[in-house]
């Protein structure tokens, strides 16, 4: 792995917040003093350099099927309808797809409040190819 871009995927993920460390040519996310290795389309996708794998789904694709799911997904006791803003920012962080998988926030879900009240929780859709089944 190319050391410049393991150190603009880490610089990338410490502007975000996060805790990364580089051994042995492997990028590591640290959460709670536990090492996560990074797998190559990753550390690519936080280096801001386009993927050398083909993703399952095109953006435009993702949202014609958080479309498609709306109301597909429900919940056994939501507490709320999700906002639009919290929609907006689970789709920012995590909507996406790459080679493996790909996943979508729907369009007008419920959610779960925290029971804390520091957040929500809401519900996805996780695509993974046969080839990934194990």
């Amino acid at each position: 792995m190319n050391q410049e871009l393991l150190e603009r995927a880490k610089q990338n993920l410490e502007g975000k917040g996060f805790s990364a460390k580089i051994e042995n040519n492997t990028l590591y996310l640290v959460v709670d003093e536990n090492m996560f290795e990074l797998a190559e389309y990753e550390i690519e996708y936080q280096a801001g350099e386009e993927a050398n794998h083909a993703s399952i789904n095109s953006d435009e694709e993702l949202s014609s099927l958080a479309s498609e799911f709306d109301g597909e997904v429900e919940l056994s006791n939501p507490t709320d309808r999700a906002s639009l803003k919290a929609i907006n920012s689970a789709r920012r962080l995590v909507q996406r797809s790459t080679d493996q998988f790909s996943i979508v926030i729907p369009d007008n879900v419920y959610s779960l409040w925290s029971g804390e009240g520091c957040g929500e929780w809401l519900p996805a859709m996780v695509y993974i190819p046969n080839k990934e089944i194990r």
